[in-house]
């Protein structure tokens, strides 16, 4: 598919859209995107800001997992 292509279809996907947030976070995706040269970050979202702070919580309580008893875990799963 050519860029062209790929731009043509975003636009039709992005009218069907109506999922505010959702729309909110495209658009800081694509405004990253053309932001000052080098520059990708854009605000987090509110649930994103609150994810963090609880993932900072657990860390500071001791709540967390190291990589070996992750894979463990998950390799229990399959």
């Amino acid at each position: 598919m050519s860029t062209l292509q790929k731009k043509k279809k975003l636009i039709e996907e992005a009218e069907k859209l109506t999922d505010s947030d959702f729309i909110e976070y495209l658009l800081r995706l694509i405004e990253g995107e053309s932001g000052p040269k080098g520059s990708k970050s854009f605000p987090l979202t509110k649930m994103e800001k609150k994810a963090i702070d609880k993932a900072e919580k657990d860390i500071i309580e001791g709540n967390v997992t190291d990589d070996e008893q992750a894979n463990e875990h998950i390799a229990s799963w399959l």
